[in-house]
């Protein structure tokens, strides 16, 4: 199954008139689905096949009385209203056409898949088909877990024209100092210092539950060394140290 061969915004156009150079020309469809073309104006293509425009043009030159039985070409140089987007932690990020139905699962694919640094999360931004070329994008929200085959009911959606999908970068916290696993860690979930120490493996004979640190940078960007309790929540780049109890 193909999708049908229409032209869309952002596409762009070369139009040719048999035996008139100077009726030719190389056009970008705009928002609003329309182009100029020389004596004839304004024509709206947004919707329509290459051939359907050629005939519009050439109909419109032959009423003007501008031709003769003009005959005109138009291809289709770039359809960018049929393609789309796959952006952030993929291994080959970029525009691709849509020439058919394509999966997100798909798309990912064709994009080289995630790179290490990708978390779990697929944002799709998506013109709500109702609403004008100027109005705000719709963000839809999905949840990956391709490692363990979560989620793929939603993964196979289809890809729409002009979609982009857009992988985020994983967020990580760090513990270290007296705690059984120390090293780096995906923030997955709302985390407190009781649930990081048993991500970490919990603390060691040596460790001290009331001499912890958080090390958090500021909003001016320094780094800020507060004392930790059980309870405290830990964000994405938190560094959590556990010191050696005083004996």
């Amino acid at each position: 199954m193909q999708f049908p061969d229409v032209i869309g915004e952002g596409d762009q156009l070369l139009i040719t008139v048999f035996g008139q150079p100077d009726m030719s020309a190389d056009v970008l469809v705009g928002a609003s689905g329309i182009i100029t073309l020389p004596l004839v104006g304004v024509i709206e293509v947004k919707g329509k096949t290459a051939s359907e425009v050629a005939m519009q043009f050439a109909r419109k030159l032959e009423q003007g009385q501008y031709l003769l039985d003009p005959k005109v070409s138009v291809k289709v140089v770039q359809q960018i209203s049929r393609s789309f987007s796959v952006l952030g932690e993929v291994l080959r990020p970029g525009r691709y056409p849509l020439q058919g139905p394509v999966s997100m699962l798909e798309a990912l694919s064709l994009a080289g898949g995630t790179t290490t640094r990708a978390d779990k999360s697929l944002r799709v931004l998506r013109r709500k088909l109702s609403a004008s070329a100027t109005a705000p994008q719709e963000v839809l929200s999905l949840k990956l877990d391709l490692e363990e085959g979560k989620n793929q009911t939603a993964l196979m959606q289809s890809v729409l024209p002009n979609d982009v999908l857009i992988i985020g970068q994983q967020k990580n916290f760090y513990v270290y100092g007296e705690v059984r696993r120390p090293g780096m860690y995906p923030v997955e979930t709302e985390l407190n210092i009781m649930r990081v120490l048993a991500i970490g493996g919990g603390v060691t004979d040596r460790g001290s539950t009331s001499r912890m640190l958080i090390y958090r940078k500021s909003d001016s960007g320094n780094i800020q060394a507060v004392p930790a309790t059980l309870t405290d929540p830990v964000l994405p780049g938190d560094v959590v140290f556990v010191n050696e109890r005083i004996f």
